[in-house]
C-alpha cells in the first residue's frame, strides 16, 4: 500500500483551497488534478520545509476552468496541489498554515490568462 500524504489543494472550479489527503503516487496527482501531465510551477520555502506546487502542464492549452495567481506572477489555468520535500526531493505533508496560505491565492477571471508561449530553440543556436 502506498504512503498517503496531505497536500493543499487549489480548485480553480470551486474557488477553494483546503487540505486533501491522497497516496503519494503520480496517477493519484493526475487524478485530482483532472490532467494528463503535470510540472512544478513553483518551488518555495515554507518553515520548516521546501514545498512545490504541482499544476497542468497544458493547462493553458486546453478549455479553462478556472485560473488563480499568486504572488501577482503569471496566472495558472486549472487545479494544482502543494506537497512539502525533503532535501531528497521525495514528496510528504505540507506544513502550510491554510488560512495564512488563502491570503497568498488569487482566482482570476478566464479572459486575464495569457497565451501559451510556444518557442522552439535548436542546440545549434547555443
Amino acid at each position: 500500500m502506498e504512503k498517503r500524504i496531505k497536500g493543499v489543494f487549489i480548485d480553480v472550479v470551486n474557488k477553494e483551497i483546503k487540505e486533501v489527503e491522497i497516496e503519494n503516487k503520480l496517477d493519484a496527482i493526475y487524478q485530482l488534478l483532472g490532467c494528463e501531465l503535470i510540472e512544478s510551477c513553483y518551488s518555495i520555502t515554507f518553515n520548516p520545509a521546501n514545498h512545490v506546487m504541482f499544476c497542468d502542464e497544458e493547462g493553458l492549452l486546453k478549455e479553462p476552468i478556472g485560473a488563480f495567481k499568486m504572488f501577482d506572477y503569471q496566472p495558472i489555468s486549472g487545479n494544482a496541489i502543494i506537497f512539502a520535500s525533503d532535501e531528497n526531493g521525495e514528496l510528504q505533508s505540507h506544513y502550510l498554515i491554510i488560512d495564512k496560505f488563502k491570503e497568498l491565492i488569487e482566482f482570476v477571471e478566464i479572459i486575464e490568462l495569457p497565451e501559451p508561449i510556444i518557442k522552439i530553440i535548436s542546440w545549434e543556436d547555443f
